[in-house]
């Protein structure tokens, strides 16, 4: 038997977890953020494609992370307000045909979880 008293006039309630997205929702909800990223942010994004551009030229690597593009950027082109506004930077670089995702890889800068491992084309 549980003693009320104990948990204060019962048992904690627990919130229902969310619904799970559907795959259109998500992808939905990635462009929304992918645009918010971008939004005001014009004349920054256009730098660090242009950037990232040279990079993946002028780099010996035949596979890389956004990580590697992100460090090398800092002494070069102002950072963004959000770190992951790059994340449309490297879509765009890849939209010009310079890469090509090549698999997943674990990122330094995220506690070892798996980002996009790129590979020059």
């Amino acid at each position: 038997m549980i003693d009320d008293d104990l948990f204060g006039g019962g048992l904690p309630k627990h919130p229902r977890p969310p619904k799970s997205k559907t795959w259109k929702q998500a992808h939905a909800d990635r462009t929304t953020g992918m645009a918010h990223a971008e939004s005001g942010q014009d004349e920054w994004m256009e730098a660090a494609v242009e950037f990232a551009c040279g990079w993946v030229l002028a780099s010996p690597r035949s596979f890389f992370m956004t990580e590697d593009v992100v460090e090398d950027a800092k002494e070069t082109i102002p950072q963004p307000r959000d770190l992951r506004a790059w994340g449309p930077v490297m879509k765009r670089v890849e939209t010009l045909g310079y890469i090509s995702k090549a698999g997943y890889a674990p990122a330094r800068t995220s506690n070892t979880s798996p980002k996009v491992r790129w590979q020059k084309r």
